[in-house]
Protein backbone atom coordinates (compact mmCIF):
# COMPACT_ATOMS: atom_id res chain seq x y z
CA UNK A 1 0.00 0.00 0.00
CA UNK A 2 2.83 2.82 0.72
CA UNK A 3 4.66 1.69 -2.38
CA UNK A 4 1.52 2.43 -4.42
CA UNK A 5 1.06 5.77 -2.49
CA UNK A 6 4.61 6.63 -3.23
CA UNK A 7 4.58 6.47 -6.81
CA UNK A 8 1.43 8.02 -6.97
CA UNK A 9 2.83 10.94 -5.24
CA UNK A 10 6.08 10.82 -7.29
CA UNK A 11 3.85 10.62 -10.42
CA UNK A 12 1.94 14.15 -9.01
CA UNK A 13 5.45 16.02 -8.28
CA UNK A 14 6.34 14.60 -12.20
CA UNK A 15 3.20 15.83 -13.77
CA UNK A 16 3.25 19.05 -11.74
CA UNK A 17 7.27 19.66 -12.51
CA UNK A 18 6.26 18.82 -16.11
CA UNK A 19 3.10 21.27 -16.34
CA UNK A 20 5.43 23.99 -14.83
CA UNK A 21 7.63 23.52 -17.45
CA UNK A 22 5.22 23.61 -20.09
CA UNK A 23 3.86 27.08 -18.92
CA UNK A 24 7.35 28.88 -18.93
CA UNK A 25 8.61 27.80 -22.26
CA UNK A 26 5.06 28.96 -23.62
CA UNK A 27 5.46 32.34 -21.86
CA UNK A 28 8.94 33.03 -22.44
CA UNK A 29 8.02 32.11 -26.51
CA UNK A 30 5.18 34.70 -26.26
CA UNK A 31 6.19 37.44 -24.32
CA UNK A 32 8.28 39.08 -27.14
CA UNK A 33 7.42 37.72 -30.26
CA UNK A 34 9.93 38.57 -33.23
CA UNK A 35 7.60 41.41 -34.78
CA UNK A 36 6.75 43.37 -31.48
CA UNK A 37 9.39 45.81 -32.23
CA UNK A 38 7.72 46.66 -35.50
CA UNK A 39 4.62 46.48 -33.83
CA UNK A 40 4.99 49.59 -32.01
CA UNK A 41 7.45 50.86 -34.38
CA UNK A 42 6.71 54.57 -35.91
CA UNK A 43 6.61 53.84 -39.63
CA UNK A 44 9.15 56.21 -42.19
CA UNK A 45 8.51 55.70 -46.07
CA UNK A 46 11.44 56.25 -48.07
CA UNK A 47 11.73 56.32 -52.00
CA UNK A 48 14.59 56.39 -53.65
CA UNK A 49 14.28 57.81 -56.89
CA UNK A 50 16.92 58.59 -60.10
CA UNK A 51 17.36 62.53 -58.66
CA UNK A 52 16.14 62.45 -54.95
CA UNK A 53 15.27 60.21 -51.63
CA UNK A 54 12.38 61.73 -50.18
CA UNK A 55 10.98 60.44 -45.91
CA UNK A 56 8.07 60.96 -45.07
CA UNK A 57 7.37 61.74 -42.24
CA UNK A 58 10.70 63.68 -42.39
CA UNK A 59 10.40 64.63 -38.98
CA UNK A 60 9.56 61.42 -35.85
CA UNK A 61 9.90 61.52 -32.15
CA UNK A 62 12.64 59.50 -30.43
CA UNK A 63 12.19 55.76 -29.98
CA UNK A 64 11.28 52.97 -32.12
CA UNK A 65 11.37 52.85 -36.19
CA UNK A 66 10.72 51.11 -39.15
CA UNK A 67 12.13 52.70 -42.47
CA UNK A 68 10.15 50.62 -45.51
CA UNK A 69 12.65 51.72 -48.57
CA UNK A 70 10.74 51.42 -52.12
CA UNK A 71 13.82 51.70 -54.69
CA UNK A 72 11.36 53.52 -57.45
CA UNK A 73 14.87 53.25 -59.76
CA UNK A 74 15.77 50.93 -62.63
CA UNK A 75 18.85 49.73 -61.12
CA UNK A 76 19.95 48.31 -57.86
CA UNK A 77 20.41 50.59 -55.02
CA UNK A 78 22.30 50.69 -51.50
CA UNK A 79 20.82 52.61 -48.94
CA UNK A 80 22.63 54.23 -45.45
CA UNK A 81 21.32 55.81 -42.54
CA UNK A 82 23.58 58.04 -40.49
CA UNK A 83 23.02 59.68 -37.10
CA UNK A 84 23.14 59.66 -33.52
CA UNK A 85 24.48 56.07 -32.87
CA UNK A 86 22.84 55.28 -36.19
CA UNK A 87 24.86 53.62 -39.41
CA UNK A 88 23.00 51.39 -41.09
CA UNK A 89 23.34 49.82 -44.66
CA UNK A 90 20.46 48.28 -46.62
CA UNK A 91 22.30 46.95 -49.60
CA UNK A 92 21.24 46.22 -52.79
CA UNK A 93 17.80 47.09 -53.00
CA UNK A 94 16.85 45.85 -56.30
CA UNK A 95 15.14 47.71 -58.70
CA UNK A 96 11.20 47.99 -57.89
CA UNK A 97 11.94 46.55 -54.82
CA UNK A 98 11.29 47.18 -51.00
CA UNK A 99 13.31 46.61 -48.16
CA UNK A 100 12.96 47.03 -44.42
CA UNK A 101 15.21 48.44 -41.21
CA UNK A 102 13.84 48.65 -37.28
CA UNK A 103 15.96 50.53 -34.78
CA UNK A 104 15.98 52.59 -31.81
CA UNK A 105 16.63 56.76 -32.87
CA UNK A 106 17.37 59.52 -30.36
CA UNK A 107 17.23 63.08 -30.63
CA UNK A 108 18.94 65.03 -33.87
CA UNK A 109 19.71 65.35 -36.88
CA UNK A 110 19.94 61.80 -39.88
CA UNK A 111 21.07 61.41 -43.00
CA UNK A 112 19.99 59.53 -45.65
CA UNK A 113 21.81 58.36 -48.64
CA UNK A 114 21.04 56.52 -52.12
CA UNK A 115 23.25 55.01 -54.30
CA UNK A 116 23.51 53.30 -57.34
CA UNK A 117 24.94 49.71 -56.63
CA UNK A 118 28.28 50.87 -58.14
CA UNK A 119 28.61 53.90 -55.78
CA UNK A 120 27.36 56.36 -58.09
CA UNK A 121 24.65 58.93 -58.45
CA UNK A 122 24.42 59.72 -54.74
CA UNK A 123 21.69 61.50 -53.52
CA UNK A 124 20.69 62.56 -49.53
CA UNK A 125 17.73 63.95 -47.97
CA UNK A 126 17.85 64.70 -44.47
CA UNK A 127 15.41 63.56 -41.72
CA UNK A 128 15.33 65.25 -37.96
CA UNK A 129 14.11 62.88 -34.65
CA UNK A 130 12.35 65.12 -32.25
CA UNK A 131 13.02 64.19 -28.18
Amino acid sequence: MQFTLDIRRSIRIALGTLGVAVLAVALFVNAAPADAVRINAQPVAVHIMSDMVTASPDTIRTGQVTFQVTNRTGKVQDFHIDGPNVDTDLEDIAAGGTRSVSMMVSPGNYRLQAEDDDGNNERVSRMIVMP
